[in-house]
């Protein structure tokens, strides 16, 4: 029987690019099917901004829903960004509590924010024993063991299940610079947490091996990988032979985002395509994180183009690729990416050179297609 994934990356701000996508994607599910995301998909698996992502569909929040969280929760996840938000007098507590080395959040507008989504809910209660509601996993990673983190809403019997759904997501989104790492304490287990993404930034590699052990056979999965926008920011050697902790102390999170991220993303389409359907079992969504890519499909996007247009101003529309800013310029700019690469992008598999480019929209019609009953 039929087994549906849907994976999603972290990236912090860059979420929105995801949750536009999603909110897309449902469009095309219900035309489809009738359903919902967390009534279509068996298995949810998110990392970090993805986490919050995951946790929200499982509990059935609609893709505009996931967009709307991001436009109007952004600045107080990120009150500030770029390199002087490191001097903005809100970080005067971090700084005096942890010294110049501290991150620069706090977990206050995170943790606030989370909390105000999901409640009380605790992460067993996603997925009661016995229900139809989809399977949550949620990555993060413990300092103290040294050991991957992987929350399964699924299994009540594990020392994390009481914990609160917020939490979980805390936990996957506390990335290393940008927030201080979470201390979790459930019964007598304590960890200090850090986000997902400095192993498994793309989790579906982690979902695949999940379903495998849950009894589905490869054959049976069919898997939908979305990503926060591929960056193409280059590191030449001349520059970085003559780097040290310095010099890397800047760039180094971006890489440990990029690498796994890219690894687990081959990892996952290796696997897909080795089943019978290949590469029509699997989907992978990541558009280009480039001002110029998004300009150039607003043309057929005249609606969205004024629209966005009303909001820059007289300033030139462009994309902020760093993962704290929450400008709603920004913001506004990567839903408008998720659109246009949705509606108007073309779909090329990074993995298989031989495989024609199509749109994004046949992409997902022939995913829906072999992945109904």
């Amino acid at each position: 029987m039929v087994y549906r994934i849907l994976s999603l990356d972290g990236g912090g701000i860059r979420g929105t690019i995801s949750a536009q996508i999603l909110s897309e994607l449902e469009g095309a599910v219900r035309a489809e099917t009738g359903q919902a995301l967390h009534e279509y998909f068996q298995l949810i698996a998110g990392t970090s901004t993805g986490s919050i992502l995951a946790a929200g569909l499982a509990i059935g929040k609609s893709g505009t829903e996931l967009v709307d969280l991001y436009r109007q929760n952004g600045r107080r996840i990120f009150p500030y960004w770029g390199l002087g938000g490191l001097f903005s007098p809100r970080r005067l507590s971090l700084l005096v509590q942890s010294g110049l080395s501290a991150p620069k959040f706090s977990h206050d507008g995170l943790r606030t924010v989370l909390q105000e989504q999901y409640g009380d809910r605790r992460l067993a209660e996603v997925t009661p024993s016995g229900s139809n509601q989809p399977k949550l996993l949620i990555t993060a990673y413990d300092t103290v063991t040294r050991y991957p983190l992987m929350f399964k809403s699924w299994r009540h019997a594990e020392w994390y299940a009481s914990i609160y759904l917020w939490e979980a997501s805390l936990c996957s989104s506390s990335a290393p610079t940008y927030f201080p790492a979470y201390q979790l304490v459930a019964g007598d287990r304590q960890c200090s947490a850090i986000d997902g993404g400095v192993g498994a930034n793309n989790p579906t590699a982690c979902a695949i091996a999940e379903a495998v052990r849950l009894g589905h056979s490869l054959a049976d999965l069919r898997v939908f990988s979305i990503g926060t926008g591929q960056t193409f920011q280059s590191y030449p050697y001349r520059e970085v032979k003559h780097w040290g902790a310095a010099q890397w102390g800047k760039r180094i999170v971006d890489v440990l985002m990029d690498a796994p991220q890219k690894i687990d993303a081959y990892v996952a389409q290796k696997i897909m395509a080795s089943t019978p359907l290949g590469d029509r079992a699997y989907a992978r969504l990541h558009p280009p994180l480039k001002t110029a890519y998004l300009t150039q499909h607003l043309a057929q996007a005249p609606e969205l183009r004024q629209h966005l247009q009303s909001q820059f101003g007289s300033q030139p529309i462009a994309i902020e690729g760093a993962i704290d800013n929450a400008s709603a310029n920004n913001i506004a700019a990567l839903a408008a990416l998720g659109a246009v690469y949705y509606r108007h992008g073309q779909f090329q598999s990074q993995f298989n050179d031989d495989q024609p480019p199509l749109s994004v929209r046949d992409k997902v019609s022939d995913f829906l297609a072999v992945s109904a009953e």
